[in-house]
C-alpha cells in the first residue's frame, strides 16, 4: 500500500472512468480496512458518485451485480432493488448513520478554491481522516494566475504541503485524479506529455498512474498486430511463477494502466510493464488481468 504523508496522481481522459476507479480501488480499500477517509468532489455530482461506490459495495462486499442500464432505464426488478437497498444502507451506515461515527466524509464543492478545499481538509484531518481523494483536480475557480497550467502546478504545490509528514503537513494518504490533455489522445505511450504544460505538476507526487482505453490495433483482429499480454501463473508442478500469454479480444473494453512515476519501485521506463485493466461496468469492479508492453515512441504518432 502507499505510506501516508504521500500523494497520488491519477489521470485520464475525459469520460474515461478516473472517478469509477477510485470508487472501487481506493474508496473500497478504505472500507475494507476501516480507515477513515475525506472525499472532495469538485467535478461529478454526489449522487454520480454514491452510485458508483454503491455498485462497487454489491460487487466487492456481496458479490452482487445489476445491469446498469436497467438502472438508467429505470427497469429495475424487485431483485435489483433488493440489491441496491442492501448496498445504499451499508453506504448509510459508512457515512454515519444511526448515531455512528462516520467512515467516509463526502464533501461536495461548488466552487474549487484552494483555501475553502484547505480548511475543509485540515478540520476533517485533526479529527482522525487520513485518507484524501480529490476528483477531479483542476486549476482552482480563483487563482492569481492568468495561464491555467501554472494554477495548477502550484495548487499541487499547496495539496503536496497538506499531505506531507512534516514541516506543517497532515500527514495523509492522497489521491488525486486528473484529466490528461485533449491534444495526448492518439498518444499509445503514456508519459508526462500527456499533461501537457503542466507536468511539472509530477514533481508533488510520489507516484503517477494515468491510464487510457486500448485502441482497435492493439487488440486480436484480422488485419491488426495485438500486443502480447501475459499474466503470472504458479505453476503447481515446479512452484514457480510463469507467464501465461494471451491477447485482448477485439470486441471487449480494456483500459491500460500506465506508471510514469514511482518512489517506491519501478517505473514504465525503467522495466514497470503496463497494467491492464478490463471494466464490468454492471458492478463497477476493474479486473486486473495482466501485464504488457506498449512500445515507446516518441513521435506519439505525429
Amino acid at each position: 500500500g502507499i505510506p501516508r504523508g504521500h500523494t497520488v496522481m491519477f489521470g485520464g481522459f475525459g469520460g474515461t472512468g478516473k472517478s469509477s476507479i477510485m470508487a472501487e480501488k481506493f474508496v473500497m480499500s478504505c472500507i475494507e480496512n476501516r480507515e477513515k477517509m475525506i472525499i472532495v468532489l469538485n467535478e461529478e455530482d454526489a449522487q454520480s458518485f454514491r452510485q458508483k461506490v454503491i455498485l462497487s459495495i454489491m460487487w466487492n462486499e456481496n458479490k452482487e451485480r445489476i445491469n446498469r442500464k436497467a438502472m438508467v432505464n429505470n427497469t429495475l426488478t424487485d431483485e435489483d432493488k433488493a440489491k441496491i437497498r442492501r448496498a445504499i444502507k451499508r453506504w448509510n451506515d459508512l457515512l454515519g448513520g444511526k448515531g455512528k461515527e462516520s467512515l467516509i466524509k463526502v464533501v461536495f464543492m461548488e466552487k474549487y478554491v484552494m483555501k475553502d478545499l484547505e480548511k475543509i481538509v485540515r478540520f476533517w484531518a485533526n479529527r482522525g481522516y487520513k485518507n484524501l481523494l480529490i476528483d477531479t483536480h483542476k486549476p482552482s475557480d480563483e487563482s492569481e494566475h492568468t495561464d491555467r497550467w501554472i494554477t495548477f502546478v502550484e495548487d499541487m504545490k499547496l495539496i503536496y504541503r497538506m499531505t506531507r509528514k512534516n514541516a506543517g503537513g497532515l500527514n495523509l494518504r492522497t489521491v488525486v485524479t486528473f484529466q490528461l490533455a485533449d491534444n495526448a489522445i492518439r498518444q499509445k505511450y503514456l508519459d508526462f506529455e500527456a499533461i501537457a504544460e503542466g507536468k511539472k505538476a509530477k514533481n508533488e507526487a510520489s507516484i503517477m498512474y494515468i491510464f487510457r482505453t486500448a485502441h482497435a490495433d492493439e487488440k486480436k483482429g484480422e488485419k491488426t498486430k495485438p500486443l502480447k499480454c501475459y499474466k503470472n501463473v504458479l505453476n503447481k508442478k515446479t512452484n514457480e511463477w510463469e507467464k501465461e500469454y494471451f491477447t485482448m479480444e477485439e470486441d471487449e473494453t480494456y483500459y491500460l494502466l500506465f506508471t510514469p512515476k514511482n518512489r517506491f519501485g519501478e517505473s514504465n521506463d525503467i522495466g514497470q510493464p503496463v497494467l491492464i485493466l478490463k471494466p464490468h461496468f454492471g458492478m463497477n469492479h476493474f479486473e486486473e488481468l495482466g501485464w504488457c508492453i506498449v512500445p515507446n515512441d516518441k513521435s506519439h504518432g505525429r
